[in-house]
């Protein structure tokens, strides 16, 4: 089937097979033209302005007519053309519908439809890194028990994200796109750079330090919002519990951005705090037989440049004075 039937069949609401999906994708990704053509198209189909209705089916029409017909013989002109007077109709006749349907709503109750958005989640378990690149080229780097939740294809205007955990951005630049990165209630805008946001599930401090470029962070509270904006070397942290919103400079890049090159990181952390990060890191689960952690008072700093377990336990036993065991089997480390 063409691709002018493929789009003007998923225009008309009907379900697209296996390898009509293939061949979408594979002329989307084509030409970044090719995705400005069809996210027009949806737009027009989604989210119409009824107040210009009017004005619809020519601007619709023109974009088209110039990508479709600007390349190709007179005869794949004139196929062209021919659908994008197909498109166009549908476009029109597509919103007129909506609009009699809206308007005869108003003696009813009112139930607008809109087309599902298929969400997809990147995760990684505990244990493990892994890179992803997004729709738009921009690059992702997720920590040890992080999920990224992302739809299959950004909305031309905005790009936006959910992130549960730690994640390292490379963020393609779009200027009429802002790349938005939403944790709890924290948000982070950019246009284009490079940033780390660590925001995992339980904690009170979410972190966002800028690597380059410039990135706006709002916290948001019950009553008000907070916004700092960062640049190159800059630190947020965001209070979720007192909601405060801080600003500082980061006095150690590689305790905000080392993970990402394998290293690990530790200043003046409590031993809690250390098990804590060596549990995400390796995967592993500590039995305290001692109580050590309820005890140990003593501030542990270091860094490693990819240690093996048995190096940090080493390190760590030495420093707190205790025995360990490793059950390779259960992945549990036990504190003697």
């Amino acid at each position: 089937m063409s691709i002018e039937n493929i789009i003007t069949k998923e225009c008309q609401g009907k379900e697209l097979n296996p390898s009509e999906k293939k061949q979408l994708n594979l002329w989307l990704n084509e030409d970044p033209k090719n995705q400005q053509v069809y996210a027009q198209l949806k737009l027009s189909l989604l989210y119409p302005d009824y107040a210009e209705m009017d004005s619809v089916e020519s601007k619709v029409w023109n974009d088209l007519q110039t990508r479709l017909v600007s390349n190709g013989s007179e005869k794949r002109r004139s196929i062209n053309i021919s659908w994008v007077y197909r498109v166009a109709a549908i476009v029109v006749l597509g919103l007129i519908g909506t609009f009699l349907a809206v308007q005869f709503s108003a003696y009813s109750t009112k139930e607008i439809q809109l087309v599902e958005v298929k969400m997809i989640e990147k995760v990684s378990v505990s244990g493990q890194k892994i890179t992803t690149i997004l729709p738009d080229g921009t690059k992702v780097k997720l920590n040890s028990e992080s999920k990224l939740i992302v739809p299959e294809q950004f909305d031309p205007n905005s790009r936006v994200v959910e992130l549960q955990g730690e994640a390292f951005f490379e963020v393609v630049e779009n200027r009429e796109a802002p790349f938005i990165v939403k944790s709890g209630n924290m948000e982070v805008k950019v246009l284009g750079t490079s940033f780390n946001v660590s925001a995992y599930s339980g904690e009170k401090l979410q972190k966002v330090g800028v690597k380059t470029g410039k990135v706006e962070v709002k916290g948001i509270s019950e009553s008000e919002e907070y916004i700092v904006t960062l640049l190159p070397n800059d630190l947020s942290i965001w209070n979720s519990e007192q909601q405060i919103l801080e600003k500082e400079a980061i006095k150690a890049e590689d305790a905000v951005f080392g993970w990402t090159d394998q290293k690990l990181v530790f200043e003046n952390h409590s031993l809690p705090e250390v098990l804590k990060t060596l549990s995400k890191w390796y995967g592993v689960k500590f039995i305290d037989g001692k109580n050590l952690t309820e005890s140990a008072s003593r501030k542990y700093t270091a860094k490693y440049k990819n240690p093996t377990l048995e190096q940090m336990m080493i390190s760590v036993a030495h420093v707190y004075d205790f025995d360990f065991e490793i059950n390779e089997t259960e992945d549990e480390i036990t504190i003697k």
